[in-house]
């Protein structure tokens, strides 16, 4: 071989390397737009009321997020589906309401390690469709995994308290308040304390 020839292979061969190198630094960025595209189309499906697509689009999210390790795209899903659920399970909410918050939730559940919050919201949702046995249980499945303060766990403690009381166990819908009297729960545990001393 020449050396002319030998020079154009090693300049080939650097091009080449140089090409694979670009290629394979410009994968990780053309991952993490897809999965944040991803989750832009999620939002854009829940603001159209295509909740279908919007459970597949944050999965896709969430999935591509953990691949890469992105903590901020993987906690946007979980507050998206969050905020979700605190809209359709409110005081005063519909069983349609307190459904699609359910549908969420059972969504996110299946590729999102289970959370204090996910059953503290699953169990808010029972209570708005009157289902205060699987709110009872739900709660329940939250307290058994929290590991916050009591000022934290006061909510979770406060929708048990409620869906007893509306089970007329009154007792141990007293023992649920007394640990709810803490935080923003306090007043509203102690009013619940209170009418239930007078029964």
């Amino acid at each position: 071989m020449t050396r002319h020839r030998i020079k154009l292979m090693r300049l080939v061969s650097c091009t080449l390397m140089m090409v694979f190198l670009m290629m394979g630094m410009n994968a990780p960025s053309a991952l993490a737009q897809k999965y944040k595209d991803a989750l832009s189309g999620a939002r854009e499906a829940v603001e159209a009321g295509n909740y279908t697509t919007a459970y597949r689009k944050y999965e896709e999210a969430y999935r591509g997020a953990q691949s890469a390790g992105d903590q901020e795209v993987m906690q946007a899903v979980r507050a998206d589906f969050y905020d979700m659920a605190a809209a359709a399970s409110q005081e005063g909410a519909t069983t349609a309401q307190a459904d699609q918050a359910l549908d969420a939730l059972t969504s996110m559940q299946e590729y999102v390690e289970p959370e204090p919050e996910l059953y503290y919201y699953m169990a808010e949702s029972y209570k708005a469709k009157r289902d205060y046995q699987q709110s009872i249980a739900m709660a329940d499945k939250a307290l058994e995994i929290h590991r916050g303060s009591k000022t934290d766990k006061a909510k979770i403690y406060f929708v048990k308290g409620e869906a007893l009381m509306s089970l007329n166990y009154n007792k141990e819908a007293k023992a649920a308040f007394e640990n709810a009297a803490y935080g923003s729960y306090k007043a509203r545990a102690e009013a619940y304390l209170e009418q239930l001393a007078e029964q």
